[in-house]
């Protein structure tokens, strides 16, 4: 008979007699105490009962090194970045053992640091923190007792803590006691010892850890006046004279003892006007010629002198740019190896993308100059094949196209000129596309026939691009006829299958994606036909047969970057079929050896798989492995997809989720306020942070972005360049940033500032506003705003989709036409407008809940891809349950998107809301509404109170 687990919480307040209940219902501390101390954390509901939920966070998951990171140049000496790097290890290294020495015992060290990693949340955010404390630690008796040092004041508050009921059978296998193991090692360390641990004791310790006193940047501006940072912000219009005449209201004209920073800000201003240019500069060499602090470096840099060295060799002041013009001048001097050697250097040190890029480029140049055109088409090539997918794709296949003229060999293997062709199609270059298409015929000595079907194959994937797919197909089939060429042949295939896919001719597509592997077998694109024709077959109910062509696939091509795919296609399969042990086997290799690679989601194949797992085994009855695995899950991502489907997978099964989300009361002005930003202190960041602090933020960003680019990194410099982006509202580079580098299995008090940069409050009054209007959860409007636009008002996509949640213009007029009873004409200007555009995008996104019946998931794959492919997607998936019916959906960007938006949501909900997680209903409705049958909506009064916006003491 299988074990039980049975986990409660329990809270407990030192200071009175508070059910769990109204503890939860506490005010929460202030944003203050949230980003400086130690808090504890808020527990969901776990039940229809309100059972409170216990918390704990999983382990941080470490990142591979970059094995080149460390690349020592062709020189006597490494760079300044290594041996700077070298003397921070040496002295953090020092301080850690002199921190050992004076430890008062050892033994008791040992024991807090395993109690506290039982806690979760204070192990995730001591082992983040990444230094320890000089303070003395509890004994292990007060550790067990309860007994030591009372908790202050402030944190008397509720704590949270997991309790585990075990009940022991008398038949206890091998497998079983090491999962029972397992589960009772998680939540109770102390269960040997048969004592309670007071949780709180442990917690009151790391939040001392927590409060570290390491020095950090100074951020805090020198005038909180709002008016200066207007003049600041004209100033970088060159609004000039407008500027003046404000900063001179907020500190009038400076003197010889006035903080050195504000004379700099004002000489800035001053130089820009006509009046008081000579004064502006003046001023400037003064402040340049003064010392050598930061603001004289930042005079010097002004008046184009040199910065000084102010404690760093001559190397270091040197900017990416500055060294690419001394290596060109270098070059033109004919010193060309050298050049090059310089360039090589500087490109190790990198790790931005862009910057590798630059480089690269002026490597290029200066094999060109140098009439080295086969050497400069080669690396032009090797930079063309990594871009191909940027903004700039068109800009460097030209440059490309050219050298390609004046090497003595043609740098592109002929596959590649082809590709090249319907690379330029996609992009909507057709002219060219056909100049490249000649030019490939007399590369390749056909005539005749040949080149008829050649001609017609691009004129097939033209018709494609312009989405006439019936057209598209017919040239399809008339080019295979004349079309003999090998290189060109398997393409025209992968081609003309997508075309039939998107005309819902899936047999037959199949079938053109195995003849691409049955005649070409050892064919670059075989091993994604394999999966292609089993992804179709998986949506063909063929499940036997995707099977098949998914192990074929995983077992000719194990180096594929299709494996990780192809391992989750074989576990669905499985799953659809019901047959949940098959799915073990892929589900565990993909967390086991693809953990971090994602998909469409943007979510990790191993928060998914794990998921899967989880279900894998409470469908096939193993309960208590379920449970554990379920529990992972929601551990590692308890803000996303999967992990509120974990949660409602485990309530389903009568199991008690564990989730730990430190709730905030962040508003937009807390997110927007650099002195809450810790960054740890680095001179290389010290003129950025003068910057920050005088409100010149773009002179800030250019800074940061320079010293991001120098390997090793000054620590937290993108969760510092983000915050600048922010303060400077400009809230989509600022959540781009920080949405790759917060850890969705880690969010903690320490970090909650970081989740906030990257889910920013932008445009929620809006959201807000039309949302209770329309009884629409705000978040969920935040979060498609989020996703369509990233918080950029006039953007529009390549297919037409116009401002922050991106309506076509015919679904914004219909909307406003038929269910806003609006009265005029909405033209494109109007529409872009954030207010009408949320409005109508709110409006818009009720009609599809409507549509939905209530099911959020259903609502927005509507969003996405419409209501005609939701109407499909449901009648032929509808008796799935809601995760496999998600995962069902076949336009990728849809799939995706759903799962993408709802993560969004709940974060949100998370970050910022009073109440409970969006729940996940995993039955889907029998049936969808009537389109455009919209439930009376309750008008609410645009200013009324929800969570962020309006709070009551």
């Amino acid at each position: 008979m299988p074990k039980t687990l049975n986990v409660e919480v329990e809270a407990e307040d030192a200071a009175s007699d508070l059910s769990a209940e109204e503890a939860l219902d506490r005010v929460l501390p202030s944003a203050e105490r949230l980003l400086g101390e130690e808090t504890d954390a808020v527990a969901e509901s776990a039940s229809a009962n309100d059972e409170v939920e216990a918390a704990e966070i999983a382990s941080d998951i470490a990142a591979e090194p970059d094995e080149n990171a460390w690349r020592v140049p062709k020189s006597s000496k490494p760079p300044i970045q290594v041996r700077r790097a070298v003397g921070q290890i040496r002295a953090s290294a020092l301080q850690v053992a002199g921190e050992i020495a004076t430890e008062e015992s050892p033994e008791k060290a040992s024991l807090a640091s395993g109690a506290s990693e039982d806690v979760g949340a204070a192990r995730e955010e001591v082992s983040a923190l990444g230094h320890t404390s000089g303070g003395a630690l509890p004994s292990a008796d007060d550790l067990l007792s309860g007994q030591g040092d009372a908790a202050s004041a402030q944190d008397a508050a509720p704590v949270a803590r997991a309790v585990v009921e075990y009940d022991a059978a008398p038949e206890e296998t091998v497998e079983e006691g090491r999962v029972n193991r397992r589960v009772l090692d998680r939540f109770n360390p102390f269960d040997a010892l048969g004592e309670t641990v007071d949780f709180s004791i442990i917690n009151e310790f790391a939040g001392k850890l927590l409060r570290n006193d390491s020095p950090t940047l100074v951020l805090s501006p020198y005038i909180k006046d709002p008016r200066w940072l207007e003049a600041m912000r004209l100033l970088k219009a060159d609004e000039c004279n407008e500027a003046y005449k404000l900063a001179n209201e907020v500190v009038g004209t400076p003197d010889a003892d006035t903080e050195p920073a504000i004379r700099y800000a004002v000489a800035r201003i001053e130089m820009c006007t006509s009046a008081h240019a000579a004064r502006g500069k003046k001023t400037l060499t003064e402040l340049a010629h003064a010392d050598q602090g930061v603001v004289a470096r930042l005079a010097r840099i002004r008046l184009g002198l040199p910065e000084g060295h102010d404690g760093y060799e001559e190397d270091e002041s040197e900017h990416l740019y500055q060294r690419i013009r001394g290596a060109k001048k270098v070059a033109a001097d004919g010193k060309v190896a050298d050049a090059i050697n310089d360039l090589e250097t500087l490109l190790a040190q990198q790790t931005s993308g862009w910057y590798k890029y630059q480089i690269r480029s002026a490597h290029v140049e200066i094999l060109e100059k140098a009439k080295r055109y086969d050497e400069a088409a080669a690396m032009m090539l090797e930079i063309y094949r990594d871009t191909r997918s940027w903004n700039i794709g068109d800009q460097v296949e030209a440059r490309l196209a050219r050298l390609d003229k004046l090497a003595s060999k043609k740098v592109f293997d002929f596959g590649e000129r082809v590709d090249r062709m319907r690379e330029l199609i996609q992009r909507g270059k057709f002219k060219t596309a056909r100049e490249v298409s000649v030019e490939n015929a007399k590369l390749r000595g056909v005539s005749g026939s040949e080149i008829k079907g050649w001609g017609l194959y691009r004129q097939a994937m033209q018709a494609e691009q312009q989405r006439k797919r019936e057209h598209a197909a017919e040239l399809y089939a008339q080019a295979e006829k004349l079309v003999k060429d090998p290189m060109v042949r398997p393409r025209m295939y992968f081609g003309w299958a997508k075309a039939l896919r998107r005309l819902d001719r899936d047999p037959e597509a199949i079938a053109l994606y195995e003849r691409v592997c049955s005649e070409y077998p050892g064919h670059t694109l075989c091993d994604q036909s394999l999966f292609e024709a089993g992804r179709l077959s998986q949506y063909l109910g063929l499940h036997e047969q995707a099977r098949e062509r998914f192990a074929r696939m995983l077992e000719n091509y194990p180096e594929s970057k299709m494996v990780p795919k192809a391992l989750w296609g074989s576990a669905f399969s499985a799953y659809l079929m019901e047959d949940f042990a098959a799915m073990e086997a892929p589900l565990r290799r993909l967390i086991a050896e693809y953990p971090q690679v994602k998909d469409a989601s943007e979510l990790t194949m191993g928060l998914k798989a794990q998921y899967w797992l989880g279900v894998a085994l409470l469908k096939g009855g193993d309960l208590q492995a379920a449970q554990v695995a379920l529990q992972t899950t929601i551990n590692r991502g308890p803000l996303t997809w999967y992990g509120r489907l974990a949660v409602a997978r485990m309530k389903s099964a009568q199991m008690k989720p564990v989730v730990h989300i430190p709730r905030s009361q962040m508003t937009q002005a807390d997110l927007q306020d650099l002195t809450r930003v810790r960054v740890p202190d680095d001179a290389r960041l010290h003129i950025a942070a003068e910057y920050s602090r005088l409100g010149l933020y773009a002179d800030a960003i250019s800074s940061i972005r320079d010293q991001a680019s120098i390997y090793p990194k000054p620590q937290r410099v993108h969760e510092f360049l983000a915050a600048v982006y922010l303060a400077n509202g400009d809230a989509s580079n600022a959540h781009w940033i920080m949405k790759n580098h917060i850890d969705q299995s880690l969010i903690t008090h320490q970090n909650l500032r970081d989740w906030g940069v990257a889910f920013p409050l932008n445009y929620m009054d809006l959201s807000h506003q039309y949302g209770t209007q329309y009884e629409v959860s705000p978040f969920l409007v935040q979060a498609i705003i989020r996703q369509e636009s990233g918080f950029r008002e006039g953007v529009s996509s390549y297919a037409g989709a116009m401002g922050l949640m991106q309506l076509m213009p015919g679904t914004a007029r219909y909307t406003q036409r038929t269910f806003l009873d609006t009265s005029g004409r909405l033209s494109r200007a109007k529409m872009v407008e954030p207010e009408t555009n949320v409005r109508l995008g709110t409006m818009y996104i009720r009609v599809q809940t409507a549509f939905a019946s209530d099911r959020i998931a259903l609502a927005l794959a509507g969003y996405n891809a419409g209501p005609a492919p939701l109407k499909d997607w449901f009648e032929r998936f509808g008796d799935r349950e809601l995760d496999a019916w998600v995962e069902s959906i076949t336009y990728r960007e849809a799939r995706g998107y759903v799962r993408k938006v709802f993560t969004s949501y709940v974060t949100y909900a998370g970050l910022y809301g009073d109440g409970p997680l969006p729940e996940v209903n995993l039955t889907l409705p029998e049936k969808l509404r009537d389109w455009g049958d919209v439930p009376e909506v309750e008008n609410v009064e645009p200013d009324t109170p929800i969570s962020l916006l309006q709070r009551t003491p």
